[in-house]
């Protein structure tokens, strides 16, 4: 592994930063997952095909992590889809993606068998004070650490179950993430479970909401508003100049609630993908 983040530290893709890479092969992808090509002698890509995660739309997903410009061209991009969609076929998942824009022309994508599946938008506002908000009666925000990695892996995976993009990895991944993060998951608890969260992340100057839901059983309490809340004050006391977030563009409700606290798409992405059984 140690090879791979080499080359993704000299050639980083955009959006595919070490931690990143690091984290997908110690922990998400399995070990016959890893895509790397070479080109007279010398690495030229390495990615991953990520399908160990549960998700909304039953897809593996390609991931290019690093990438050398001066060994780019057609037909390197070619034998990578090809040998991303031989693994993904060998695994659990009936479909296969991959995001655009991106390394991959859509004309590439087009000839392989891609087609446009879902458009997301990436969202931001600026990191201002925010009026308290009492938290309702019963209930208290706490830092997540393993102890609650059960509760709130049972908040979680319904949660996230239809939202297209959302990406849950196995529990064990999932419990030992929660310890290791630079901010820790927010949670919050009534008793024992767990009735909201959030994962607040800070890139450089600005922060981020990573993930963000309630339970299926808080439903109708207004406490994904006070989640996002707590997010975005935990992100203005680590000094960030703006927030953003990333949603899919079907989530109306998603869109209703980011909109309503100011806001806005500034970039679009899309998915694509292919069907494989």
């Amino acid at each position: 592994m140690r090879e791979r983040i080499a080359f993704v530290r000299a050639f980083p893709v955009a959006g595919a930063p070490v931690e990143k890479a690091a984290w997908f092969f110690a922990e998400l992808c399995r070990p016959d997952a890893a895509l790397e090509i070479d080109r007279a002698g010398r690495q030229a890509l390495v990615g991953a095909v990520i399908d160990t995660c549960e998700n909304a739309e039953d897809e593996a997903r390609i991931e290019i992590l690093g990438l050398d410009p001066a060994l780019v061209d057609e037909a390197l991009l070619r034998e990578a889809l090809e040998r991303a969609e031989a693994i993904a076929a060998a695994g659990p998942r009936s479909r296969l993606a991959v995001g655009v824009p991106g390394p991959f022309a859509t004309r590439l994508l087009e000839a392989a068998g891609f087609s446009p599946a879902w458009r997301g938008y990436e969202m931001e506002r600026p990191a201002l004070p925010l009026p308290p908000v009492e938290t309702p009666p019963g209930m208290r925000w706490l830092d997540a650490d393993r102890s609650w990695a059960e509760p709130l892996d049972a908040a979680l995976r319904p949660a996230m179950a239809t939202v297209p993009g959302s990406f849950v990895p196995p529990f064990a991944v999932f419990a030992a993430r929660l310890e290791a993060q630079p901010i820790p998951t927010r949670i919050l608890a009534e008793g024992g479970r767990v009735a909201a969260f959030v994962r607040p992340e800070v890139q450089g100057d600005r922060g981020f909401i990573g993930i963000l839901g309630r339970a299926p059983w808080a439903r109708g309490l207004g406490l994904g508003s006070l989640a996002l809340r707590e997010g975005m004050r935990l992100l203005r006391e680590r000094g960030c100049g703006s927030i953003g977030l990333e949603v899919a563009a079907v989530n109306e409700r998603g869109l209703r609630l980011y909109r309503a606290h100011g806001f806005e798409v500034h970039d679009t992405h899309a998915t694509w993908s292919k069907r494989l059984r």
